[in-house]
This record gives structure tokens, C-alpha cells and sequence, in this order.
């Protein structure tokens, strides 16, 4: 599988220097494991605008000098590769994921989010039916063992009844919420990712509100699935980072998020005659990911076996719609 590599930076490598990581964290780290595990993966090119970055790439993994590198996304992707990876700045998604479905690239991975606003993204899904063209999305969650123990063997298998309401929960020290020209906003760059884990495990809403409240820089989505609905708050200019999906089912509650998942139970209270109360059962803590439950690894060994769902890219684009469109400013 002949790859080229559009855009060099945080997540396409230099996020495996950071030591408390899982590892593989990045797309070059992730087709580097398996280039060592002896799967057909080729760096045909690497680019970005900073030469540099690919120079430092391409020496630290010593990799064959007939990596191409360059700064120029038309050059790489002019050389016919099997799959092109995009992890470039948001704003530049669209011109470049045009130009490779337009070259007749049959297989893309692009970087959440898939563009800067709902005319991108329906274009994007529109040209990738025509090309025949598969393009997957790297919200990373799907592909995490715990979130796939979450759909299948809690929210599927329903041992604590019925999923009946969902809040998530996103805060960061960013200040700008919404997108505005060349910068994506908190929603676009984060909140995104919560959007898509709701609509992994519930599908796509039915039905939306959007409240913003400028003055706090608080943004505050109501959602309605086919059957559960929800609430995803996201919090700017506060001084820690937190992503948290809580779960209420009918006889337990769930909280999920980086770094944490734990489960409270329906018991008697202790406090209260006839009544019940939740108290923490199980508290279950990460475990080194083996390396093909790493979720860059299952993402990308989706992509060699052509294991693929179109709902997927449509989830994706639903997610730029829902995020640009429709707030209510107070």
C-alpha cells in the first residue's frame, strides 16, 4: 500500500515523543508498527509546507530514501498513491481531500474534522459516491476498546436495562468557541469528537437545539436520537482539559472519558426506607493497550483489509452541519 503523508505535525508523528502516551498515538507511528509487522505499508511521500519536519521524519525512522518528501500536496498526491493520509489544519482539508478524489485516489484518511462548514462536507461526501472513493475519519474513539466494550457489551447487550439519557461534557482553556475564517473554534477542534462518540453509540439526532451563551463562553447542545436523547455542554477559557460522557440507564449510571471508566449500580439506600440510590461498582482502569486493539492501529488495519461503512463519513459530515449551523446566540 503505497501512502502519502499530507501534513507532518502533531498527529501525523511528533506526538509519539510524548511519554505518557499510548504508542502508537500517530498515523506515521501507527504505519511504521505495521511496516515492522510486515504488512504491505510503503512510504511513498511525505509533505508539508515545513521541509524540515519530514527530513527529521524520515531520518529518525531511517526510512529508504525513496520516500519522496515535499511541499507540495498536488506533487504527493500526483504520484498515484494507494492511500493518501490528510493531517493537515482543518481549513485546508477541503482543497486537498478535492484534489485526491479528483485524482481518482480510491482510499483517503482524514483527519477530523472533515472540513470548516456544512458546503465542504456535503461536497466532500457528494464527489467521494461519484469517485467510488473510501474515506475514513480518525475520531479515534471508535476504534478504543473501552468505547467498543461500552456499544456492544453495555449499551447492546443492555445488562443494566435500556439506555435512557446521556450528558457529555467538554472543557478546555480555548477562547474561541465557534468557527470563524481560518480558526475552527472549540467545537470544531474537540467537541467534535463527543458529537461523533454519541453518534457511534446512538446514531445520528433526530432533532437539535443550539444554545451559545457569548458572555460565559458556555455552547450547549440538545439532541434527540431515534431513542435516547442528550446534552453535550462544552466550556471555553476554564484552566484544565476534561472530555466526559455520563450515561444513565435504568438501573446504572456510567461515566466515561480520558482516562476514567467506572460504573455505579442501583442499590437500596442506606439513608433513605424505600428508596434506591447508585453507588460505584466497578471502577475499571486503563490497561496497556495491546498493539492491534491500539486505536490507530484497528483504523488503519480497517483500511488494509477495505473493511469500510459509508455511515461513517456521513456521521462525520451530520457532525460539521451540527456544529456550524443553527445556534442561538444569548
Amino acid at each position: 500500500m503505497n501512502t502519502s503523508i499530507i501534513g507532518t505535525g502533531r498527529i501525523a508523528y511528533f506526538l509519539e515523543k510524548d511519554p505518557i502516551r499510548y504508542s502508537p498515538c500517530t498515523h506515521i507511528g501507527a504505519l511504521n508498527l505495521l511496516k515492522k509487522k510486515k504488512y504491505p505499508v510503503y512510504f511513498q511521500s511525505f509533505c508539508d509546507l515545513d521541509i524540515e519536519k519530514t527530513q527529521i521524519i524520515t531520518k529518525e525512522l531511517q526510512l529508504e530514501s525513496k520516500t519522496i518528501l515535499t511541499d507540495n500536496y498536488k506533487e504527493a498526491i500526483d504520484l498515484n498513491p494507494d492511500l493518501v493520509v490528510i493531517a493537515t489544519n482543518t481549513n485546508s482539508h477541503y482543497l486537498i481531500t478535492e484534489y485526491a478524489l479528483k485524482k481518482n485516489v480510491k482510499k483517503i484518511i482524514l483527519e477530523k474534522p472533515v472540513a470548516m462548514n456544512k458546503k465542504e462536507a456535503e461536497n466532500i461526501l457528494k464527489l467521494a459516491t461519484i469517485k467510488k472513493a473510501k474515506i475514513w475519519i480518525n475520531y479515534e474513539r471508535r476504534y478504543h476498546p473501552k468505547y467498543l466494550k461500552l456499544k456492544k457489551i453495555i449499551i447492546e447487550s443492555e445488562p443494566w436495562g435500556r439506555a435512557l439519557y446521556y450528558n457529555g461534557t467538554f472543557c478546555s482553556n480555548s477562547k474561541s468557541m465557534l468557527s470563524q475564517k481560518e480558526n475552527e473554534g472549540i467545537l470544531l477542534h474537540d467537541t467534535t469528537h463527543l458529537l461523533d462518540l454519541v453518534y457511534f453509540l446512538f446514531g445520528r439526532e433526530n432533532s437539535k437545539y443550539l444554545v451559545y451563551n457569548k458572555k460565559k463562553n458556555v455552547h450547549n447542545i440538545l439532541l434527540q436520537h431515534k431513542e435516547i436523547s442528550g446534552n453535550i455542554i462544552s466550556l471555553g477559557q476554564v484552566p484544565y482539559f476534561h472530555f466526559e460522557l455520563e450515561i444513565f440507564f435504568e438501573h446504572a449510571r456510567i461515566h466515561i472519558g480520558n482516562g476514567f471508566f467506572y460504573i455505579e449500580k442501583k442499590i437500596r439506600n442506606k439513608f433513605y426506607s424505600n428508596f434506591n440510590s447508585l453507588t460505584t461498582i466497578k471502577n475499571i482502569r486503563g490497561k496497556k493497550i495491546k498493539w492491534n486493539d491500539n486505536p490507530f492501529i484497528r483504523l488503519y488495519l480497517n483500511v488494509l483489509n477495505d473493511n469500510y461503512d459509508i455511515e461513517t463519513l456521513k456521521d462525520a459530515c451530520q457532525n460539521i452541519t451540527t456544529m456550524t449551523t443553527d445556534n442561538k446566540i444569548i
